[in-house]
């Protein structure tokens, strides 16, 4: 974020997380989704956790497949 973005505290500031679940099968190929602007919390007891999404939906991420390090 810009000087003046921090300093006018728009309202997605309260979202500082992006949030990727991937999820790969065996022939490591799969899909995922993406929050670009999140916002996570706890309920009072710890035992669950709430993600807010900034946007209306999450992006789809299609296609995916991991690559090894050598």
């Amino acid at each position: 974020m810009s000087f003046a973005e921090v300093w006018n505290q728009p309202e997605y500031s309260d979202y500082p997380f992006t949030l990727i679940n991937i999820e790969l099968g065996p022939e490591r190929k799969g899909k995922g989704t993406m929050i670009l602007a999140g916002r996570v919390s706890a309920d009072e007891t710890g035992r669950f956790v709430h993600v807010e999404n900034y946007g209306s939906s999450p992006v789809q991420l299609n296609e995916l497949q991991a690559e090894l390090a050598h």
